[in-house]
């Protein structure tokens, strides 16, 4: 279901408010039978701009990641496994990304993947 999943995100053009980091983690996560965690922030953006406003907003990625897994009923972990979700530091980017054991899957202009340092991760 994963490697689909990772497919179809790359087919996807990337679109702020449709089809971003964030997004597109909360769609994993949704996929997997969990309640949406990005239930509030949908349709209320569709620019860099408007995203980074309602992050600055909600105290940074990491309240949002927080606050999402909370409404998703995730449980924070310290040991992510294939499918689970996180936040991490992708060079000098942070973003929110799937796990895929030793490297991680963000949205970007198809998938980003790569080696990454992991600031938080849930388990789905």
């Amino acid at each position: 279901m994963l490697d689909q999943f990772l497919d179809d995100m790359a087919r996807r053009p990337f679109a702020d408010g449709a089809a971003d980091c964030i997004l597109t983690v909360a769609d994993w996560i949704v996929l997997n039978g969990r309640p949406d965690p990005a239930e509030p922030y949908r349709g209320r953006y569709r620019t860099a701009l408007g995203r980074e406003r309602i992050v600055r907003r909600e105290g940074g990625m990491l309240a949002v990641m927080d606050a999402g897994a909370v409404r998703a009923g995730l449980e924070a972990t310290e040991s992510p496994l294939r499918g689970d979700v996180g936040l991490v530091r992708m060079g000098e980017r942070t973003v929110a990304a799937i796990c895929l054991n030793r490297l991680w899957a963000a949205k970007g202009a198809g998938v980003v993947v790569g080696l990454a340092e992991v600031l938080k991760a849930w388990r789905v």
